[in-house]
């Protein structure tokens, strides 16, 4: 743990999604002998999960959206500034998004602290639906390229939707493989739930 180097990672979901289970797997399998990871979240359940883990993590970054362009710039201003002091705190070496609404501070957090930024997208939009102007979308999104040092897409899909150039990296989200055992019998759970043996099993 000595030569390992800290790395924050940053989420603001209130509530455990598929970004925050992935995450939670890569903070689980992570080289602890070359990262040391720490978590900028809003608390609650991921920030529970991530201490099982003994990852620590600190409640800096609000869940709730902000309202109205002069409320927003504020707030944005102040969360980046809280996750740039703790990038000094931990000296972090570099800081990770796993969502979109952290990726705005933690783009203006990386550069406030000097170290690099990555931007791990899960989404095609950063909106959750389909944008109205897809202009906008995609000025946002360059102004996030310009500002990450790699861009880390979870599929070819959402690395289509993304203008970053050679700054993407297509990296599927893990499983653990120890969860899925075929040699596991099956019967003892189809009785349970009084499913016929030959009854065909989806999910």
């Amino acid at each position: 743990m000595d030569n390992a180097r800290p790395v924050i990672f940053l989420d603001h979901a209130p509530a455990l999604g598929g970004a925050e289970h992935s995450l939670l797997l890569l903070l689980r399998f992570l080289d602890r002998a070359r990262w040391s990871p720490h978590l900028a979240c809003a608390g609650g359940p991921l920030a529970e999960r991530a201490g099982e883990l003994d990852v620590p993590s600190y409640s800096i970054i609000p869940s709730q959206r902000l309202r109205g362009a002069p409320l927003h710039a504020l707030g944005w201003l102040a969360g980046a500034r809280r996750i740039a002091r703790l990038a000094a705190q931990v000296g972090a070496a570099i800081l990770v998004a796993n969502t979109v609404r952290t990726a705005f501070y933690g783009a203006l957090a990386a550069r406030m602290a000097r170290i690099p930024f990555v931007w791990h997208m899960r989404d095609f939009w950063l909106s959750e639906t389909q944008p109205r102007h897809a202009w906008t979308d995609r000025l946002l999104k360059q102004a996030l390229c310009a500002s990450a040092r790699r861009v880390i897409a979870n599929s070819a899909a959402t690395a289509q939707h993304l203008p970053c150039g050679r700054k993407v990296t297509v990296v599927h989200n893990g499983i653990d493989s120890s969860a899925f055992d075929p040699a596991l019998d099956p019967a003892p759970f189809r009785s349970q739930h009084g499913i016929p043996l030959d009854a065909p099993v989806v999910g």
